[in-house]
């Protein structure tokens, strides 16, 4: 049993990297060459071996805390403009795991259930 849940925690840490980097590389090419330091930036992001925690629910001083952490020297514009991409970016991860949890269940409920009988 134990094994089952390490694997699992294993699996959940490996799709929340794929998660991070496919959501940096997305914004990567939606820059593009138009600004370069913020393009730099990035790609310093997803080139990391660290994920932060829970980054689904990052806000922008944990981002910054994070970026601190890395102790990548950003200028703060820059850090501005990433900040300003992440809470775009987060907002359509946050739907989408929205849609994951509602059930596509096309059943009656038990109240549509009671109502007919």
């Amino acid at each position: 049993m134990v094994r089952h849940t390490h694997a699992k925690l294993q699996e959940y840490t490996i799709e929340r990297k794929e998660n991070w980097k496919a959501m940096l590389n997305g914004m990567i090419k939606s820059v593009g060459d138009s600004n370069e330091d913020l393009t730099i930036a990035l790609e310093k992001l997803c080139n990391s071996k660290k994920v932060p925690r829970r980054w689904i629910k990052l806000n922008k001083s944990k981002f910054e805390n994070f970026l601190k952490y890395l102790r990548y020297k950003i200028d703060p514009k820059v850090a501005n403009q990433m900040w300003e991409m992440f809470s775009k970016a987060l907002e359509a991860e946050k739907k989408k795991e929205e849609k994951k949890k509602i059930p596509k269940n096309t059943d009656k409920t038990a109240s549509e259930e009671k109502m007919e009988n």
